[in-house]
């Protein structure tokens, strides 16, 4: 019933269908016995959530997916013609120039983009792949990526670089706070500080 159908566009429709979320996924476990472990472990703690927390849950889902009602971002999202795994096999160069005025609804998807990426590249170490750069232009605007902060230590054992580019040092402290701040910069080959107006910097 979901073969074709298993896309974020669908998980949207999935969860504003109105219909008892709970009963549904029931429903799901009955039918389709071969779900992952994780997908299983997700039914049953959503499952096993009182009504009130259970609607709580929901909204916030809802919020998350909210840019998955754009029926533009739907269609593109929809279906893939991309392998992010050949970044490590061939030359591939990856634009990510949505316009500012889109910034505010397109950020959950660059966020989440970026961060799938990276833990597609980090799944196998492969000494012989090509090397990788993430070039993060106006790094603050995606907003706070855990992933980038955890795997930032050692993604140069897979052949990973990553490039920050920011306004000022308290950029990062409005995002991550001064600790996570000095172990990104920590974690920085080089720095370059062009024009700094404020003391941090």
């Amino acid at each position: 019933h979901y073969n074709g159908r298993r896309n974020l566009g669908e998980v949207n429709s999935f969860i504003n269908s109105g219909v008892d979320l709970q009963a549904l996924m029931k429903f799901i476990k009955a039918r389709e016995p071969y779900l992952s472990k994780f997908t299983m472990e997700s039914f049953n703690a959503y499952l096993a959530l009182s009504e009130r927390a259970a609607a709580s849950a929901l909204l916030d889902i809802q919020k998350a997916m909210r840019p998955f009602k754009n029926e533009r971002i739907v269609a593109a999202t929809n279906v893939t013609d991309m392998d992010l795994r050949a970044l490590k096999r061939r030359p591939i160069s990856i634009y990510l120039a949505p316009n500012i005025t889109d910034i505010t609804l397109l950020r959950p998807l660059l966020t989440l983009f970026v961060q799938q990426t990276m833990d597609i590249l980090t799944l196998e170490h492969d000494p012989n792949s090509l090397p990788v750069y993430f070039l993060l232009d106006e790094f603050r605007q995606l907003k706070k990526m855990d992933e980038i902060m955890t795997k930032l230590p050692y993604v140069a054992g897979y052949n990973i670089k990553l490039a920050f580019i920011i306004q000022d040092l308290k950029n990062l402290d409005e995002i991550y706070g001064e600790t996570s701040r000095h172990s990104l910069l920590g974690n920085c080959g080089y720095q370059l500080v062009l024009g700094a107006n404020d003391q941090a910097t």
